[in-house]
């Protein structure tokens, strides 16, 4: 193995190993970071090798890829967007190992899940599961492998018409229902 260590204060660290019996795989000991001109490339043999995020903490908990971006006022790096992974089931044998892939944005500075897609292939918008209040979900094998599309409006008596048709940004149609 290749080690490079040094001093950090008072305390002796280990900043890079590259494992030799296991083809350089290297690693950092606090992650790694690039300049503006800097890009990471990660060159794969075939379709399905490339970037792997790996959480090592058992049970299924998944990885997440993080986008944020410095605030113009106060120069703190914040959190713009996430996709993450999330294990929905134990994680202790092979038929409990499922996972939803989840897509969240940030809001008035308030991070939250705005798209999921389920182990099952449900998809559900604006919401965190299929047919919650405010949400619109696509469940493509629910009744005898029939899709179903649910809009499942917040609790209110008013008119709403979920479904708009357009012609050239004007509404020409609706489907529209009340309480």
């Amino acid at each position: 193995d290749f080690i490079i260590q040094g001093i950090d204060g008072s305390s002796f660290i280990t900043a890079v190993q590259f494992d030799m019996s296991d083809a350089g795989k290297a690693f950092f000991n606090a992650g790694i970071a690039a300049n503006d001109n800097s890009f990471i490339t990660v060159v794969a043999s075939n379709h399905t090798n490339g970037l792997f995020l790996i959480n090592s903490q058992a049970g299924g908990y998944g990885s997440a890829l993080s986008f944020q971006s410095e605030r113009s006022d106060n120069n703190v790096i914040a959190t713009a967007g996430r996709i993450r992974t999330e294990g929905a089931e134990a994680w202790n044998a092979d038929n409990a190992v499922s996972s939803a892939l989840v897509f969240e944005t940030v809001a008035d500075n308030t991070l939250a899940e705005r798209m999921r897609i389920s182990s099952a292939g449900n998809l559900t918008l604006g919401g965190t599961t299929v047919g919650a209040a405010g949400a619109l979900s696509v469940q493509p094998n629910f009744d005898d492998g029939a899709p179903v599309l649910t809009i499942n409006r917040s609790s209110t008596s008013a008119t709403s018409d979920p479904i708009r048709f357009k012609n050239g940004g004007s509404t020409v149609g609706q489907i529209a229902y009340n309480s």
